[in-house]
């Protein structure tokens, strides 16, 4: 999934305008609808952008590596006011995609620790008056990891050019 900092460029009224697209039309055939529809054309690039870095606070680390299960799982819940994500197997670069996903923002796997890990986190999506702890003390005290600020390469989708679509 594209965080907001992953998609540039084209007519203003990209931010503005918003069309509700059938998802019956899966993955492949979604980028040729969009072409179709908004005369779209873009292009990959890759560019430094602020990140956060998931990393490991060595002098904490409580996770371990899970050899056993035949597969990887891994759920995201949202309500509440809280964001809890349970996973079997789970690499640390899907793991560093999903907290992504949830906080709006690119997470990097910057460990490099290889395998799958059982993980299972809950936290406040906003912190104003929870008592659910943010996913940054989450993180370090249920895994032993911390999201550090940094700049990383990243692949944005830029946007050449794209015309408002008429009703079907």
């Amino acid at each position: 999934m594209l965080q907001p900092s992953q998609a540039t460029g084209g007519p203003g009224w990209l931010d503005t305008d918003r069309y509700d697209i059938d998802t019956a039309h899966l993955q492949p055939l979604l980028q040729n609808l969009l072409a179709d529809r908004f005369a779209l054309k873009f292009h990959w690039e890759t560019r430094d952008l602020p990140v956060y870095a998931l990393v490991t606070d060595n002098s904490k680390a409580v996770f371990k590596e899970n050899r056993d299960a035949p597969i990887t799982v891994l759920n995201t819940r949202t309500g509440s006011g809280k964001i809890r994500i349970v996973g079997t197997k789970v690499s640390m670069e899907q793991l560093a995609r999903s907290i992504g996903s949830e906080m709006g923002s690119v997470v990097v796997d910057k460990q490099g620790l290889p395998g799958g890990y059982d993980v299972n986190l809950e936290w406040s999506h906003s912190e104003a008056g929870s008592l659910a702890p943010s996913i940054f003390t989450e993180l370090h005290e249920h895994l032993g990891l911390k999201l550090e600020p940094a700049k990383a390469p990243v692949k944005v989708l830029v946007v050449d050019s794209a015309e408002k679509a008429t009703a079907n």
